[in-house]
């Protein structure tokens, strides 16, 4: 597929000021990192999440972790064939960033894939909240307590699955 210029054309994208790539910029570097994991997946169901990391990319997951800041992991995912639908990032004639979930099928979605996931550890003990999760353009963040942080970290060196319970620290009904 021969790869055709446009002179003059407008960007696909303007402005990254308000976009997720913030809390990734590396101002040292003056350089934007998401390293990927390959067959690394992310599913999003009605009040679950699951992110399935391919043992076999153990090594590519430790150097995430080891190359992460200890408040900030982030991974990029693979397209993920199990999911019904995906989200996709668009940004509109007015710079603002919309988040949408496109399926091809037509059906209701029951699976969305996701293209990254950033853990941030900064979430204070104070705020009321066990962690937090939340779309973010074309990816999932969750917020977590330094504490969680480490737990995660730990149990992703010991190759064991690790649960994060979401939602207010009294709530009785939480999503993971």
């Amino acid at each position: 597929c021969p790869v055709v210029i446009i002179r003059n054309r407008k960007p696909l994208y303007g402005e990254i000021v308000h976009t997720i790539m913030n809390l990734l910029a590396d101002l040292r570097n003056y350089q934007y990192t998401l390293p990927n994991v390959e067959g690394l997946v992310i599913h999003m169901e009605m009040g679950t999440s699951c992110i399935k990391l391919p043992l076999q990319k153990y090594n590519e997951v430790l150097k995430v972790i080891n190359s992460s800041n200890e408040h900030v992991i982030s991974i990029g995912a693979s397209f993920s064939t199990e999911a019904d639908s995906h989200l996709v990032c668009m940004q509109n004639d007015d710079g603002v960033y919309q988040t949408q979930a496109n399926s091809g099928t037509g059906q209701p979605r029951k699976v969305t894939g996701a293209s990254f996931v950033i853990f941030n550890g900064a979430l204070k003990t104070s705020s009321g909240f066990l962690a937090k999760s939340s779309i973010v353009e074309d990816g999932l963040m969750v917020q977590i307590t330094p504490e969680t942080m480490e737990g995660l970290r730990q149990a992703l060196r010991e190759k064991k699955d690790f649960r994060i319970a979401c939602g207010k620290v009294e709530a009785g009904d939480r999503k993971s």
